[in-house]
């Protein structure tokens, strides 16, 4: 049985390659690497079965280099292999002096266009974005000597394709004209911009000003490189922005940035606070818009950082609105929660009864004696539809004791890990989830004309919820006027065949 190699490369003998005009690739003190051409044009999974390192030569003398890579420097290319040179767990290929690359990452499955000319290596960088019919995350980045606004539009457009695709972007020159263009994609997406605003060529004002232009969500922004104060006019009118769905900052924020991230017209943001450097933020003093925030914050290692983070959300508690939140608290405090934090967190809660969503990420907290009290402060919430964690205290609720009753009392929340996966125990727990789901839906009946619910509530009753005396018995008691239609009816069609055995 041919490999995946086989099947779609051939190896170019060396008498047959013009080394003048193709790229040179060597491993670094080792042999020079042996250069294939496709036999036909791949399918993307066929080119994601192409194990190790392989050089795959172009019509337009490029070189697609195949392998997961960790970087350049200088002109050294590092990658994962799994046929390493000589045993190594990392390869690395040594570039000539005038090659220039466009590594990009879709999955699990990385490659390096290497080349001399611009225009080619976006060529054959688009041949591979097109393979992907269905790119979820594509992650592009070059060398400073390669210049981005050579790829086309048209190029982008195999980027940017798909509603909700994570592009993210290391680069330096994108153009005013790709700029608007990327702006101006009809859908939303997620793009991250590693070097910030830095990676337009005219430190971002194109694209700015054509976000300020959309009228339909951009999707979400997230900025890699750290924001420096003074803010910059572009990134001043980058906050005033509302068509941005998510701005997000991947670094540590300066308490000036804080301030005026509060204010952006995004309708979310997220950044993480170095509690260190913000210690003299007056959280009183700070007006905050955006109804959906994700917070992180840094180590706490002192009493002043507790009542840091405490006046925090002793301030969330005051505004009383907020939509979503997500807080991303400190790893070190493996015993749980502090008490202050905890109450002021309850208080935020309590507060907030338009809430939709609550996040809490505390990583490596194996017990918190405050896990009950949370719960039960969001058994009687009007507006929580999901709260999630990255983890279930199962040292605190080993039973699932808390979760079952938060979800008897609040029949509208669900309990969820970070990615979306209900928290159960495959059992009673998922039993408690489908009844919740037959009362919100029971509920939501009520809201229907009588016609189109006395047949409904009727099926119901002698179908699905005849055998079920909890889901039976939240009907009648939910429906009294549909059941009376029912008996009425009943009545009548009693009467009429009374009355017509009699007649015969």
């Amino acid at each position: 049985m041919r490999t995946a190699t086989e099947s779609v490369l051939e190896e170019i003998p060396p008498s047959r390659l013009n080394l003048r005009h193709l790229p040179y690739l060597q491993y670094r003190n080792g042999p020079i690497l042996p250069i294939y051409k496709f036999k036909r044009t791949p399918c993307a999974e066929e080119l994601k079965q192409l194990t190790g390192l392989l050089a795959i030569r172009q019509a337009n003398n490029t070189l697609i280099v195949t392998g997961v890579s960790f970087g350049c420097v200088d002109r050294e290319l590092f990658f994962q292999g799994n046929h390493a040179f000589e045993g190594s767990l990392i390869q690395q290929i040594t570039l000539a002096y005038d090659e220039k690359y466009i590594y990009t990452k879709s999955g699990s499955f990385g490659c390096t266009i290497v080349g001399r000319s611009d225009y080619a290596i976006a060529e054959t960088a688009a041949f591979v974005w097109g393979l992907e019919s269905n790119i979820q995350t594509m992650h592009v980045h070059c060398n400073e000597r390669f210049d981005f606004g050579a790829v086309l539009n048209e190029q982008l457009d195999l980027l940017l394709r798909n509603g909700q695709s994570k592009i993210e972007l290391i680069v330096s020159n994108i153009s005013p004209a790709q700029a608007k263009y990327i702006a101006q994609v009809p859908h939303p997406i997620v793009l991250e911009l590693g070097n910030s605003l830095d990676s337009f060529s005219d430190g971002g004002y194109a694209f700015v000003e054509a976000l300020h232009g959309r009228e339909s969500p951009f999707g979400n922004l997230r900025l890699g490189r750290e924001i420096h104060a003074p803010l910059g006019f572009c990134f001043q009118q980058l906050l005033l922005c509302k068509s941005i769905d998510n701005l997000e900052i991947l670094c540590f924020v300066a308490p000036l940035l804080i301030r005026e991230l509060l204010l952006a017209s995004a309708k979310a943001v997220s950044f993480t606070i170095d509690i260190s450097d913000s210690l003299r933020l007056d959280w009183t003093t700070i007006e905050i818009v955006p109804r959906h925030l994700s917070v992180e914050f840094s180590s706490c290692e002192s009493v002043a950082h507790i009542d840091f983070i405490a006046s925090f959300l002793r301030h969330l508690a005051a505004l009383g609105d907020l939509v979503k939140l997500k807080l991303a608290l400190c790893p070190k405090w493996v015993r749980g929660i502090p008490e202050s934090i905890a109450e002021e967190l309850i208080r935020v809660i309590d507060a907030n009864q338009n809430m939709e969503e609550l996040y809490m990420r505390y990583t490596f907290i194996e017990y918190d004696k405050h896990l009950g009290e949370i719960y039960a402060a969001m058994e009687h919430h009007k507006g929580l539809r999901r709260f999630k964690v990255d983890q279930y205290l199962d040292k605190v609720d080993p039973g699932y004791t808390i979760l079952k009753q938060l979800l008897k009392k609040n029949r509208s929340i669900e309990v969820l890990y970070y990615f979306g996966e209900r928290i159960t125990d495959g059992d009673e727990i998922d039993r408690i989830y489908s009844f919740n789901g037959f009362f919100r839906g029971s509920e939501g009946l009520a809201q229907s004309s009588l016609s189109f619910m006395t047949p409904l509530v009727g099926e119901a009753l002698t179908r699905s919820a005849s055998c079920d005396f909890q889901r039976n018995a939240l009907l009648m008691a939910n429906h009294t006027d549909t059941l009376l239609e029912l008996v009425q009816f009943s009545l009548l069609l009693t009467s009429e065949v009374c009355i017509s055995s009699i007649e015969e």
